[in-house]
């Protein structure tokens, strides 16, 4: 016999006191307006083994929690006040879905919302296994205040993405957004699947920054920022934006992913810069580097602007251009390299520089 809960009432199961004395489980399949589990005071760690279906909100407390079954209501509501575990599937089906309060945060089952999604705590946040993160009417926000976030699961919204980390972001997982993507706050960026916003595209951290496997970037109706306090931009992967691409950095940028940009293409505030990618925007293209700049067997293009170059002081040829290719149409392109030892702007017979070849 096989034994549950049906009923057309709240189900609330909890202790008399603050806490349940141990460890908790629920393993009754429970059908219900309804389901609360736990008060806030829980120092134990609750587990929810059976499955759950409420018209109304779900809520659960614990200390740890745990969810390996699959969890639908209104809303969900998970708090707990050490870690989140579990291959149990999550369903708001008209509002929020939100797991905070405590330290990590690590689901394995997917994640689904008519509201938005909200995953925050104080240590690593992760995603894997079948842990997609789905809202279809709003955003997904995924916030540690003292840990990495690596998504390794794709993450779709229909409005805004945003994770704020304090260490690191990584992660497989494609991010899809009906707005804006942004990630920020903490040290390294290296997603190493697509980001594909309608917005504005923001990576932001103190350390490096890069993008490989299958991490393209691609606004279709605004701009990208890549911008690193303390490090090095490596893009090896395609960039596209309606509008601007601009890259911050305090170190070198390389990377073989082709800029191409509606208006325009920035790089500054670093050290060298070496593209093994081509760089093609519709207005003005500006490269300023205290190092040397490099450019080899690429194209950099601007339809519509100028192109602007400058570096040094380098010991050694401050700007490099061999087997390239520079080309305006008919606006000015202006390279200027300061040399402590050796030429200022050394371009061989292999290369081009055109203000006049059209498209």
């Amino acid at each position: 016999t096989t034994m549950g809960v049906s009923t057309t009432g709240d189900v609330v199961v909890e202790s008399k006191g603050v806490s349940f004395t141990a460890d908790s489980n629920w393993g009754l399949t429970t059908t219900a307006k309804s389901f609360t589990f736990g008060k806030s005071g829980e120092s134990k760690k609750s587990t929810i083994s059976g499955p759950i279906s409420a018209t109304g909100a779900v809520i659960v407390f614990g200390n740890a929690i745990e969810v390996s079954a699959a969890v639908e209501g209104s809303s969900i509501a998970i708090t707990p006040k050490a870690g989140y575990t579990g291959a149990g599937t999550l369903k708001a089906k008209s509002g929020t879905l939100t797991i905070s309060g405590g330290t990590t945060v690590a689901p394995t089952g997917a994640i689904n919302a008519s509201g938005k999604i909200t995953l925050a705590g104080s240590g690593n946040i992760s995603t894997a296994t079948n842990a997609t993160l789905t809202s279809s009417t709003d955003a997904v926000e995924v916030t540690t205040t003292g840990g990495t976030v690596a998504l390794a699961n794709n993450v779709a919204s229909a409005t805004a993405i945003a994770v704020n980390a304090t260490g690191g972001y990584s992660g497989a997982g494609s991010l899809t957004a009906g707005s804006t993507i942004t990630i920020s706050g903490g040290t390294t960026v290296a997603p190493r699947g697509s980001l594909s916003a309608s917005g504005k595209i923001t990576l932001a951290g103190s350390g490096n920054i890069s993008t490989a496997t299958n991490a393209t970037l691609a606004s279709s109706s605004a701009a990208i920022e890549v911008n690193t306090t303390g490090g090095t931009v490596s893009l090896d992967n395609n960039v596209s934006a309606a509008t601007s691409i601009s890259v911050y950095l305090s170190g070198a940028y390389s990377g073989a992913g082709n800029l191409t940009a509606g208006s325009t293409i920035s790089i500054s505030g670093g050290t060298g810069i070496a593209p093994t990618g081509n760089l093609r925007a519709a207005g003005n293209i500006s490269l300023t580097g205290s190092g040397q700049l490099l450019f080899s067997s690429i194209t950099i293009r601007s339809t519509g602007g100028r192109i602007t170059a400058v570096a040094g002081t380098y010991a050694g040829h401050a700007i490099q251009i061999q087997s390239s290719t520079l080309s305006t149409a008919n606006q000015p392109i202006a390279l200027t390299g300061t040399s402590s030892s050796g030429e200022g702007v050394y371009i061989p017979t292999s290369s081009t520089i055109s203000t006049d070849s059209g498209d």
